[in-house]
């Protein structure tokens, strides 16, 4: 019997929340398998479930993961146990395979406080001193993590779950033209260069095409709306908050242009997914995203806003430039289609 712990699901997924789902979802029909979920799980047709009683985060959840997830194995009698974080508990029991799916805590600097950057440095400790089997989703993360442990690290590729016959518009956006990004407010998103480096576009640009910030907690944030104030365009930026799927989708479909700024990326899910609508995407240099987005011509320094602003105009103003994107895009399907 094999174990897997789908506890982290919550009713809205971030990137990360996604690539959990499609492993959980590619086992749920299976018999020999057993899910632990809580009170946010929804998938469905699992063939069978345990629920616990906690939610997907909190003081309750860490001391079951790891100082009571043994007990549970060993009632009943599992084999492998499969955390689709990188949490495992304290003791053995059986084998442990376990999703690792990036190196943020020591790659971006200041993204977490002091206290939970002690937190999560345990939590790869005990991961990789524990860990059977490790998995990981690019080529740049198996790299970093080999780095740090030495057990083998293998790369299951993730794909685009989104239903893109499904989409739902946003209709204070109908009939505009907007840049878009997805993000939150997390130090490594990096919406600020992006903010900046809008702000640079020239005042016609900037009229014409509206800034559009989506995602967890952003259309609350008075850093972020301090800084899109202090840049001068708070009449042409847009903050959405959170959106479900079909929005985000008639979202993708529908921007000029998709800017995905991030400093770090263990895969780069928004990526994937505003290529598979259809978007024109530009994104920082930086980690696993030359992975996906393989032409250099379409990607910018995350730490330069000058940089990206001149990317943004030339995507915008430039036809000869666009239709490169377009024809690189076409050439790029073959290689896209294990994505989505």
């Amino acid at each position: 019997m094999k174990i897997i712990d789908a506890t982290i699901l919550s009713r809205r997924d971030t990137g990360v929340a996604r690539g959990i789902r499609q492993i959980i979802i590619s086992r749920s029909g299976r018999k020999d398998y057993i899910m632990l979920v809580n009170k946010h799980f929804n998938i469905p047709g699992i063939y069978r479930k345990v629920m616990l009683p906690f939610s997907h985060i909190g003081p309750v959840r860490f001391i079951y993961q790891i100082f009571l997830m043994p007990f549970i194995l060993a009632y009943f009698k599992a084999e492998w146990y499969v955390s689709p974080t990188h949490i495992l508990p304290l003791f053995k029991y059986g084998k442990y395979l376990a999703v690792a799916h990036d190196m943020m805590l020591y790659r971006v600097k200041g993204k977490y406080p002091f206290f939970k950057s002690l937190l999560y440095h345990f939590y790869y400790l005990l991961t990789y001193s524990n860990a059977d089997v490790l998995v990981t989703s690019s080529e740049n993360s198996r790299n970093e993590i080999a780095a740090f442990s030495k057990k083998r690290v293998f790369i299951v590729r993730l794909k685009v779950q989104l239903d893109l016959d499904v989409n739902k518009p946003l209709y204070a956006l109908l009939g505009k033209k907007f840049i878009l990004t997805v993000g939150s407010l997390e130090k490594g998103k990096n919406i600020g260069l992006l903010v900046k480096a809008y702000a640079l576009l020239p005042e016609a640009l900037r009229r014409e095409y509206e800034l559009v910030i989506t995602g967890k907690n952003v259309n609350s944030s008075d850093e972020l709306t301090k800084l899109v104030r202090s840049a001068g365009i708070g009449n042409s930026t847009s903050f959405t908050g959170f959106v479900t799927d079909p929005e985000l989708i008639w979202l993708y479909r529908n921007c000029s242009l998709f800017v995905f700024p991030s400093l770090y990326e263990g895969f780069g899910f928004p990526v994937i997914e505003a290529l598979a609508c259809g978007a024109k995407v530009i994104a920082s240099d930086t980690s696993s995203i030359p992975e996906i987005l393989r032409n250099p011509a379409y990607r910018f320094s995350p730490y330069v806003p000058e940089d990206l602003s001149s990317l943004m105009r030339r995507m915008l103003t430039d036809r000869e430039f666009s239709s490169d994107y377009t024809r690189w895009l076409g050439e790029e399907k073959e290689f896209l289609k294990k994505y989505f």
